[in-house]
């Protein structure tokens, strides 16, 4: 494959289904667009990168290769990052500069990645990827590239430990650019993970400990978005931190190598976030909040949002009869599958009986599932916590008034947002959905996790997270933020690491490595080069020795003949002047030699050359 040429293909399967996902979400930002930017300073800008952004991601899902993929990557990172923080707030500037830092970082990571593929293989296209036989001597190999290209592809979809930049990013990014960048976005770092998984690991053995890796990461993901939502009184904060614990999930279905099983929760989560950051856009664009307390009230009087935030609310929690219930039934099998290896047939004289065995990450996949639970408890837990915040609670005093509302949105938005709502209770009533309701050991799974999410609400949110207060005779809830503000992974750890910690080690290193050339520099001159009694600097500048000698004659003279003074004990002026031209010869050689030397004489030629044109032009 000649890397100077991109290549673009749509016979990948998985391509469609994304580049569907990217259609539909631009159809339907585009749709509250004139709303969100009624009174936007930066319009344009937001407009233009925004356009290229979607462009970009259309790119990377056609892409038949990883190098392709690579450039729009890389341009869609840079093109998003103009527009997060188009505002040009202070918070905005600073989520803005995190995502870039993260953005730059791991694409100079899969970079390394891919120069080790093409390396090894001589290829980077994904068909002849997935066509090749990989043998035990390439198992460093791909567990290197393919880590390489998880670190970079897992920044952008907000993975574990590199999820620092989306709850603050996703908060400050305008609110049809946060709906771009939850459901499309981050789509693009799960298509590349998913990309990756199947051309270097599928068929592979060393996809077995790749895919238990995998799933420990999703698990670390999925938990820890879940845990930072239920601390969030933002409602896009709370947003975007689920929309990092359902990547999670769409991780352990990647690393239990149930490609359908990702689709479909890819598919779903890209359809319950289009929904819910649309609610919020118009929350948003009507009061110019997102604070829960300052939302109270607003929200119930507008019951047209209710309907399509409960199907996106359900959907998301896995509740039977919707669409999210089918992927995490889906996943759950996955997780069970893989603590097994494929069945085998033993004969015996009773007939045949298909018999099972562990597999060998069979421990590591019942934690798997059982975070997996955890975690989806939490998400029906956070979301009755907006749900009751936002459509159930009274309003308080410095709610936001029915007079207070900027901007209404339009009707085909309001259209739109219904159609999509509608199709997550129309995939759960699909007659192969329902059929998976029928079976007890799918209710189950889903019933531990929605009890769990249950008493997570009533014991933890309620208790510790709600304070009842009253108002104008009447009581209210107030959400408070617990969440301690110095527990910040990147203030707390990254930032010292990257700002202090290896400045300070690379300062070290170049100080003893300077200390230790100069030593062998002494070392060397003074054994090797020692001066054998001659004098190299009176022989090399003779008349500058010279003219030293005779400048101590004529001091002799005045200062002694003359003036009648004693001899004075001091520098000859021979060695002054010889030392001097020995510097300036140095300096000059060095000065000759030199880049700027070179360009400060290209500079002074084309000045000469432009006014000798323009003397001759007159």
């Amino acid at each position: 494959m000649d890397c100077s040429m991109m290549s673009f293909t749509l016979k990948n399967p998985l391509s469609p289904y994304f580049i569907g996902i990217t259609l539909a979400v631009y159809l339907v930002t585009a749709s509250t667009l004139p709303q969100l930017l009624k009174d936007f300073r930066n319009k344009r800008r937001f407009l233009l990168f925004y356009i290229l952004t979607g462009a970009a991601s259309l790119g990377i899902f056609a892409a038949a290769d990883f190098f392709t993929l690579f450039c729009f990557f890389e341009i869609m990172t840079l093109c998003s990052f103009a527009y997060v923080g188009c505002d040009e707030s202070q918070a905005s500037r600073k989520a803005a500069m995190s995502y870039l830092m993260y953005g730059i970082l791991g694409g100079l990571v899969m970079l390394f990645g891919l120069m080790l593929i093409y390396w090894r293989f001589g290829t980077l296209s994904f068909q002849q990827l997935a066509d090749t036989s990989f043998t035990p001597a390439d198992t460093p190999v791909l567990y290197t590239a393919g880590s390489c290209l998880l670190f970079g592809f897992g920044a952008k979809a907000g993975m574990f430990p590199l999820h620092t930049w989306l709850p603050k990013t996703y908060t400050a990014a305008p609110c049809a650019g946060t709906t771009v960048l939850s459901a499309v976005l981050s789509k693009t770092g799960i298509y590349g993970i998913l990309m990756v998984s199947l051309c270097l690991f599928q068929n592979n053995p060393a996809g077995g400990a790749w895919g238990a890796a995998l799933s420990i990461l999703g698990c670390l993901t999925m938990f820890t978005g879940g845990l930072l939502g239920l601390f969030s009184t933002n409602v896009k904060r709370t947003l975007a931190c689920s929309s990092m614990s359902q990547i999670g999930f769409i991780l352990v279905a990647i690393g239990c190598s149930d490609s359908l099983a990702a689709l479909l929760h890819t598919v779903n989560h890209s359809l319950f976030k289009l929904i819910l950051f649309t609610i919020v856009s118009f929350l948003f664009g009507m009061t110019g909040e997102l604070d829960y307390n300052r939302l109270a009230g607003f929200a119930n009087r507008k019951r047209w949002l209710k309907l399509p935030f409960l199907c996106a609310a359900l959907g998301i929690s896995g509740v039977p009869l919707f669409s999210g219930f089918v992927s995490k039934t889906l996943i759950h099998h996955g997780i069970e599958t893989c603590m097994h290896i494929p069945p085998f047939a033993d004969i015996n004289k009773y007939g045949i009986c298909i018999s099972f065995q562990l597999s060998p990450f069979a421990d590591v996949y019942k934690g798997v599932e059982w975070i997996f639970l955890i975690s989806g408890g939490m998400t029906f837990a956070y979301m009755l916590k907006m749900y009751f915040a936002l459509f159930h609670n009274h309003p308080q005093e410095e709610s936001c008034r029915e007079d207070t509302c900027i901007a209404k949105p339009g009707s085909l938005s309001i259209f739109l947002l219904y159609a999509f709502g509608f199709l997550c209770p129309a995939i759960g009533l699909h007659p192969e959905a329902l059929q998976m309701i029928l079976v007890w050991e799918n209710l189950k799974g889903i019933l531990i996790s929605l009890s769990i999410g249950a008493l997570i609400y009533l014991i933890f949110i309620r208790t510790c997270m709600m304070k009842q207060e009253s108002w104008e005779g009447r009581s209210h809830i107030r959400y408070i933020d617990i969440y301690p503000s110095w527990l910040d992974i990147e203030e707390l750890v990254y930032k010292p690491i990257f700002l202090k910690i290896l400045p300070f080690i690379g300062a070290l290193f170049s100080r003893a490595a300077d200390r230790l050339m100069d030593g062998l520099s002494i070392f060397i001159m003074k054994t090797l080069l020692h001066p054998r009694g001659r004098s190299h600097v009176r022989n090399d500048h003779p008349l500058a020795y010279a003219a030293g000698k005779l400048a101590d004659a004529v001091f002799t003279l005045v200062h002694v003949k003359i003036r009648k003074k004693p001899p004075v004990s001091r520098a000859s002026y021979a060695d002054l002047f010889t030392v001097g031209s020995t510097e300036f010869t140095r300096a000059a050689r060095l000065v000759l030699y030199s880049v700027s030397f070179g360009l400060l004489l290209f500079a002074l030629g084309l000045t000469a050359t432009l006014v000798y044109l323009l003397a001759t032009l007159q």
